[in-house]
Order: C-alpha cells, then sequence, then structure tokens
C-alpha cells in the first residue's frame, strides 16, 4: 500500500549532501526530525507533495515522503532561496538509519586559514564555543591549507583581514575547486573584501570583529546546505 502511494508523487528530488555531517547538521538545525530547509533557486508550490532521496555519504541511502510547507523564493536578509519541507510519516526505521548515520559519526572538521597567529587563535576559539565536538585545523598558508584538504576538511574559514590576504583567497578559491566544492565562510571588517570572497564562490560572509551568533548561523547555514539539489 504505501508504495503504490509513493508511486503516485510526481514530484521526486534527490538531495545530495558533501558528508555525513553536513546532513546531519541540516537535519537537526532546521526543523528537527520534522523536515528540512532544502536550498534551491526553483522552489515548487506550498503544499506539493514530494518523494526525497538522500545521498548520504557514510550512510545509508533514505527515502523519505514529505511537503512543502513554506517557501523563501528569493534570498532575504542573508537567507538564501529555498523552501522548508515537512516529512510525513517518518517510521522507525528510518529514524533508526539517522542513529546509525549519527553514532558512526566522529565529528566535524573545521579549517581555518589566517596568517595571523593571533586572529587564528580568536576565530578557533569561537569555533570551539559553537562546535565543541569539531576538530578545529589551524594553518597559515595557501600552501598548508592545500596539504589541509587531504584531512578532508567538512568547512574551510578564511580569514582576510590581514596584509597577507592574498593566502586566504588563494585558499578560498581551491576550496572552491575541490572535487566536493568544500563550504567557504570568508570574515573581514571591509565590505569589499567580503563582496570579492562572495564574488570568489565563498558560501558566507561575516563582519569581523566577530559576534559568536552571526558566526554560528553562517556556520550552520554553510554546513547544512546540500550540494545539489536535482
Amino acid at each position: 500500500m504505501t508504495d503504490r502511494v509513493f508511486d503516485r508523487i510526481p514530484l521526486s528530488l534527490e538531495v545530495e549532501y558533501r558528508t555525513a555531517g553536513a546532513f546531519l547538521v541540516a537535519y537537526t538545525s532546521n526543523l528537527s526530525k520534522g523536515g528540512l530547509f532544502i536550498e534551491t533557486e526553483r522552489p515548487v508550490p506550498v503544499g506539493t507533495v514530494l518523494m526525497l532521496s538522500f545521498t548520504i555519504p557514510s550512510g545509508e541511502r533514505l527515502q523519505v515522503r514529505a511537503v512543502v510547507a513554506w517557501l523563501r523564493p528569493q534570498p532575504s536578509e542573508g537567507k538564501p532561496a529555498g523552501m522548508g519541507v515537512e516529512f510525513e510519516g517518518l517510521d522507525a526505521h528510518h529514524g533508526e538509519i539517522i542513529d546509525r548515520i549519527a553514532g558512526a559519526f566522529r565529528g566535524l572538521s573545521i579549517m581555518i586559514v589566517c596568517p595571523s597567529p593571533q586572529a587564528r587563535a580568536v576565530l578557533a576559539r569561537a569555533v570551539r564555543s559553537i562546535l565543541s565536538s569539531a576538530e578545529v585545523l589551524e594553518v597559515d598558508s595557501a600552501d598548508a591549507a592545500e596539504a589541509g584538504f587531504a584531512r578532508d576538511p567538512d568547512l574551510v574559514i578564511v580569514d582576510l583581514d590581514e596584509r597577507e590576504a592574498g593566502e586566504a583567497l588563494y585558499a578560498l578559491r581551491l576550496a572552491k575547486r575541490s572535487p566536493r566544492q568544500l563550504p567557504v565562510i570568508a570574515a573581514s571588517r571591509d565590505e569589499e573584501s567580503r563582496q570579492r570572497a562572495r564574488d570568489l564562490g565563498a558560501d558566507e560572509v561575516v563582519p569581523t570583529p566577530l559576534v559568536v551568533p552571526d558566526l554560528q548561523a553562517c556556520i550552520l547555514r554553510a554546513l547544512g546546505r546540500p550540494l545539489r539539489v536535482s
């Protein structure tokens, strides 16, 4: 019976996340077990019934029936366009799969690229205050960042306030050219530098001096954003 109902759903979306950690952040930071926010430039109307297929590295494939609950058709106040979906009938089996993914997950890895030891330490403290279990890799140059990519970080944060900001910008380019198109947050006191980072593909920008809730919001958005919706 359930399979026949699913067969009648006219729209199916494939949602691919970069890592199991990215899926878990999206799952727990948006609508909890009730659903997800899916960033997409082509949201469908409220009330549309969907079959969502999640491709989650290191975990099992999930297929969940959902309905579109609300829309953000255009980016607004720094928030991306997309749609909020509510899961319908998320059963114990799906819950067990998600619990298994969460149980096997070893924690997020965040790489900070900043030439200044003092500024780098400030950023690292802020990240650890937000994600206490995260592994924080601190590097001072683009070369070190390139080597750090071998450790497969979940997120890159670049500081553009130093005179050697070109190193951080180069690291940003490397991250966006990586096979997983690593999400990047750029931090700077200067709006021109933040705009340049956006032009180079930064997923989020945050002004300095840092305000921890602003950085937290950027981290959750960057990590929870799917790699692909098709």
